[in-house]
């Protein structure tokens, strides 16, 4: 069993605040644009197909919505899948294919020397797998939105607003990295023991 040290713990909430601000700029890129798209939707007139009194087309709230279910389905599979392949290569002692934390928030000699032990490469697996899961909700959000602006659907804007519930969901916090990173060394451990 695995426990982590209070040095360790000290690296991981430096680790954490680079991930938190992550997360807040893919919400808040999505929140930012929502007033402009939705100030210019309001100028065009009811939306796109809304002339004459018919009933409008939904084709872009449709395909919003079909991209987001799919995309909302795939930000939980991908990390999941990141995540499975990232231990796999910790367990064997490998790199897992995640960018090095190197630099990073790294400022010192013992915080540089825990980016190769494997305390070190599943923070930086935990933010890979963070920031996959985001982007897969926020382009889906901006997709949501872009269809209201010229659909005028409520559906659109609905799904936009809980794409970014589901962007925030994610932000991370200390406890949350370290319980995450814990039950992976566990999980390490097991594979190892295994082989």
């Amino acid at each position: 069993m695995n426990t982590i040290t209070e040095e360790e713990r000290e690296y991981l909430r430096k680790a954490v605040r680079p991930m938190q601000i992550i997360v807040f700029a893919l919400a808040m890129g999505v929140v930012t644009m929502a007033p402009l798209l939705l100030m210019l939707g309001g100028n065009l007139g009811g939306g796109a197909g809304g002339g004459g009194g018919q009933q409008p087309d939904r084709i872009l709230t449709y395909a919003a919505l079909g991209m987001s279910v799919v995309c909302l389905i795939a930000s939980v599979v991908v990390p999941n899948v990141i995540g499975n392949t990232g231990r796999q290569a910790v367990a064997e002692g490998r790199q897992p294919a995640v960018p090095s934390r190197r630099g990073f928030f790294a400022n010192t000699e013992s915080e540089i020397a825990y980016n190769s032990q494997p305390i070190g490469k599943l923070a930086g697996l935990f933010q890979t797998r963070l920031i996959v899961g985001g982007a897969l909700c926020e382009g889906p959000a901006l997709f949501c939105l872009i269809a209201f602006m010229l659909e005028q659907s409520p559906l659109s804007l609905a799904m936009a607003a809980f794409l970014v519930f589901c962007i925030l969901l994610r932000f991370p916090t200390a406890t949350r990295l370290e319980n995450w990173i814990a039950g992976e060394l566990e999980a390490i451990e097991q594979l190892k023991m295994r082989t």
